[in-house]
């Protein structure tokens, strides 16, 4: 079982388990089980993305220029964080299920108290069954990321027609969905006759902790990574990471 560095500095509970935080110093981590690790924090740079498919997820933003975007799962908020610290024009919701999460991710993670940020306390598979019903909201998101994980693992209800179906709707014509699964998830009935059956445009990148991300959208052909090199440079050097390994893996 993998250990957590650092010390633990609080623990919550609800009904689904505890939610820890731990320090070592340097970084906090958050924990929803035994040797889990949900969210990775530089403490002098929040919006630092640490882990490989939150860097694989935010290639996005080379395909497109999102102004109103919708966070799936809140963890400690590093990816909202950074969104909002690097890309001043858009305006975020997420959707986060456990109160608690989202009571920590402001205490311990440095989820600020910006107007661009709304935060909503739901199910979020209930938020798009609901938002894709509500006339007023469908077609209106640009980009919908989706990074839903309990203690054991993925949530696989992001891989079902259901879903996808709920998730077109709220997403603009030329929007994109990016959803975190992970690798052994990754079947070809999967891939061709669920995202192949609604959208037009799919990348995929695998990543070196074995996640699986996948982009996807109705709005554009599918471009060649290379022609996005200069773009991936000029953004690497904002964000404060090197885009260029998992622009190299996306296919």
């Amino acid at each position: 079982m993998k250990t957590l560095p650092g010390k633990e500095i609080a623990c919550l509970y609800d009904k689904q388990g505890p939610v820890r935080v731990f320090d070592d110093g340097n970084k906090r981590y958050l924990s929803f089980g035994a040797g889990d690790e949900q969210s990775c924090m530089v403490k002098t740079s929040p919006g630092l993305l640490q882990y490989d498919y939150n860097r694989a997820m935010i290639l996005v933003m080379l395909l497109c220029r999102p102004t109103n975007i919708v966070v799936l799962g809140l963890g400690g908020g590093t990816l909202p964080i950074c969104l909002l610290r690097h890309f001043p024009g858009v305006s975020i919701t997420v959707v986060e299920l456990r109160e608690v999460v989202i009571k920590i991710a402001s205490k311990y993670f440095d989820l600020p108290d910006d107007g661009r940020l709304k935060i909503i306390n739901d199910n979020a598979l209930d938020f798009l069954e609901q938002q894709g019903s509500q006339q007023q909201e469908a077609g209106t998101c640009d980009v919908l990321f989706s990074d839903l994980f309990i203690a054991e693992g993925l949530e696989a209800r992001q891989l079902t027609e259901r879903f996808i179906e709920n998730a077109k709707r709220i997403l603009t014509d030329d929007g994109y969905l990016v959803i975190n699964a992970l690798e052994e998830y990754r079947t070809e009935k999967v891939l061709s006759t669920l995202f192949g059956r609604h959208f037009k445009t799919i990348y995929e990148n695998i990543t070196d902790d074995g996640n699986w991300v996948i982009i996807a959208t109705n709005g554009s052909d599918k471009v060649k990574p290379k022609t996005l090199t200069g773009s991936a440079k000029q953004l690497s050097e904002v964000l404060g990471f090197s885009l260029m390994g998992h622009l190299k893996r996306l296919v």
